[in-house]
C-alpha cells in the first residue's frame, strides 16, 4: 500500500503541468548543434563500405588525447537549490564519467532488419531445421476477431457501451483491414519441411524444428529479430525485480517464478561467448537481473531459470539502460528542438541458464558510419547545473508556492543517446548527461522502480526525450 500511495501521487502530481513563460531549451533547429559538433578537433571518418550488408562487428574507434582546456567534471556534487518557493531540488550524487576524458560523437544510421539478416543470426544461433511451422493468426482468428469487432461497434452504436461510437468512414477503414488479414491469412499452421532458414519473411513468426528434435521461436519484426531455443510459443522474460513488485497484484507470478541458483558469473562467460560468435563483440553488458524465461500466450509456464543480460553498443561511454524521460517533461516541445522523433534504443539482450543461451533478442540496430567529432567539448558542469535547475523548475513550476515537495537527484551519468536532428538526415550518438530522479523525494531508494530521468544534451544543455 505504501508504493501504491507513492506512485498514485506521483501521477496526481505530474500528470498535468501548466507551461510556464519561459522554457529550458537551449538548442534550436538552425543548424548550431551540427556546428558545435563539427568544431575543432578535425573529424576522422572511418571507411565503411555502404553498399555491402550491415557489419556489426567491432570496428577500431579513433581515440584522441584528451584536450588541455576542457574543464574537469567532478567525481561527486552534493547540493540544495531552491527552485521557486515550495521546491527544493536536493542532489547527492556521484557522477559516472568516461575512463578517459575524451568525449567522441559517431554518425549512426538505422538500418531496417532483413530475412537475410536474420537468417544470419538463425543459422549461427540454431541446429540445423528440418521443419518451419508459422506461429501467426489462421483465417479462424482473424473472423474471430473481426466479428468481436463487429459486436463492440452494433453496442456503440446502439448506446449498450458508454465508448465513443466510430464514424462510419472508421468502421469502413477497420472493416477492410480485417478483410485484408482475412484474406492474407493461412487456412492452418501445418508445418513443412526445410533445410535452412531462408523462409523467413519480414514481419512473421515461425516455429522451426531443429536437426536435434528441439523447436526455437524465430520472429522478424521492423525492429529486429528474437531467437528462442527449446521455445514452441512466444517466449517473455520475467524479471526478479518485476516479479517482486507484480506479486502483489497477480499471486500466479508465484508459480511462475523459479528460484534463480545458477551462478551469474557462468551465465555472463555463456553471454559473451555468444555475443562474440555472432559477431556483436563491440558490445558490451549495461545491465544483468535474475530472469525466468516464461512460454506461452501471455506467459503461462516457466522453462527456465537464470541470467538476463542487456547488452548496449560500447563508444567509450558509461552504459546505462533503463530510464525514461521524466513524466513532468511530457509537454510538446517538437516545434522549437532541435530534435526530429526520437528513436528507440538499440540494445541486445541474451538470457543463459542451466542448458546455455536460450534466448536473444537484437532490436533498433544501428550501422556506424564514421567518427564525427573525436573529441567533442561539452558544457562546464556549472552550466549543466544550471540547465538542469532550468528544466525542473520548468517542470514543476505549477507547483511553485504550494505545500514543499523535494525533488532529488541520486544518480548521474555522462553517457550517450542517438538522437535525429530535425533539419537534416543525421543521426548522431553523442554525450548526454542523465539524471536519475525521484520527483516526490518520498519514494525510498530500493522503490525507486521507474527510474525517471533529465536527459540533457552534453554539448548544448538542450533537452532530450528519448523513446525508452
Amino acid at each position: 500500500m505504501k508504493r501504491t500511495g507513492i506512485l498514485l501521487l506521483a501521477l496526481l502530481l505530474f500528470g498535468c503541468v501548466k507551461t510556464p513563460d519561459t522554457e529550458p531549451i537551449v538548442s534550436k533547429a538552425d543548424g548550431a548543434l551540427e556546428q558545435a559538433i563539427a568544431a575543432s578537433p578535425v573529424p576522422i571518418t572511418l571507411e565503411l563500405d555502404a553498399t555491402t550488408a550491415p557489419d556489426l562487428s567491432q570496428t577500431p574507434l579513433p581515440i584522441s588525447s584528451p584536450m588541455a582546456t576542457m574543464e574537469p567534471f567532478p567525481t561527486h556534487w552534493e547540493e540544495d537549490a531552491v527552485l521557486a518557493p515550495g521546491i527544493l531540488l536536493s542532489i547527492r550524487t556521484d557522477l559516472t564519467l568516461p575512463e578517459q576524458p575524451v568525449y567522441p560523437v559517431y554518425r549512426v544510421e538505422p538500418f531496417l532488419p532483413s530475412p537475410a539478416w536474420a537468417q544470419h543470426l538463425a543459422e549461427a544461433f540454431l541446429p540445423e531445421p528440418v521443419s518451419i511451422q508459422p506461429n501467426e493468426r489462421t483465417k479462424k482468428d482473424w473472423e474471430r476477431e473481426f466479428g468481436a469487432f463487429l459486436a463492440d461497434t452494433e453496442a456503440q452504436q446502439t448506446g449498450e457501451q458508454d465508448d465513443l461510437a466510430l464514424s462510419q468512414e472508421e468502421i469502413d477503414a477497420e472493416s477492410t483491414f480485417y478483410m485484408e488479414r482475412i484474406r492474407e491469412a493461412p487456412e492452418e499452421n501445418l508445418p513443412h519441411a526445410v533445410s535452412d532458414y531462408r523462409n523467413i519473411t519480414p514481419r512473421s513468426t515461425n516455429v522451426f524444428t531443429g536437426s536435434d528434435g528441439t523447436k526455437a521461436i524465430v520472429s522478424l519484426s521492423d525492429r529486429g529479430v528474437l531467437i528462442c531455443k527449446d521455445c514452441d510459443d512466444a517466449p517473455y522474460l520475467l524479471y526478479e525485480s518485476q516479479y517482486e513488485a507484480d506479486r502483489v497484484w497477480n499471486p500466479n507470478m508465484e508459480r511462475l517464478w523459479k528460484p534463480v541458483t545458477m551462478a551469474q558469473a557462468d551465465a555472463k562467460a555463456a553471454a559473451i561467448q555468444a555475443m562474440e560468435s555472432l559477431g556483436f563483440s563491440d558490445f558490451r553488458i549495461a545491465e544483468a537481473n535474475p530472469t525466468n524465461l516464461l512460454s506461452g500466450i501471455g506467459g503461462q509456464r516457466s522453462i527456465g531459470a537464470g541470467w538476463s543480460f542487456v547488452f548496449l553498443r560500447d563508444y567509450g561511454y558509461p552504459l546505462l539502460r533503463r530510464y525514461a524521460a521524466s513524466s513532468f517533461l511530457s509537454f510538446d516541445e517538437t516545434g522549437s528542438a532541435a530534435y526530429r522523433a526520437p528513436l528507440y534504443e538499440e540494445h541486445i539482450e541474451v538470457f543463459a541458464d542451466e542448458s546455455g543461451v536460450r534466448f536473444l533478442s537484437v532490436f533498433n540496430p544501428r550501422k556506424l558510419l564514421g567518427t564525427e567529432n573525436e573529441n567533442v567539448s561539452l558544457l562546464p558542469f556549472s552550466e549543466v547545473l544550471a540547465r538542469l535547475k532550468d528544466v525542473i523548475r520548468f517542470g514543476l513550476s505549477e507547483y511553485a508556492g504550494n505545500d514543499s515537495i523535494r525533488p532529488e537527484i541520486y544518480e548521474a551519468v555522462l553517457t550517450t543517446h542517438t538522437v535525429p536532428i530535425r533539419n537534416s538526415d543525421a543521426y548522431y550518438v553523442l554525450p548526454v548527461w542523465v539524471f536519475l530522479l525521484d520527483p516526490t523525494g518520498y519514494m525510498p531508494h530500493d522503490e525507486r522502480i521507474t527510474r525517471e530521468a533529465v536527459i540533457l544534451n552534453a554539448i548544448d544543455g538542450s533537452v532530450i526525450l528519448p523513446d525508452r
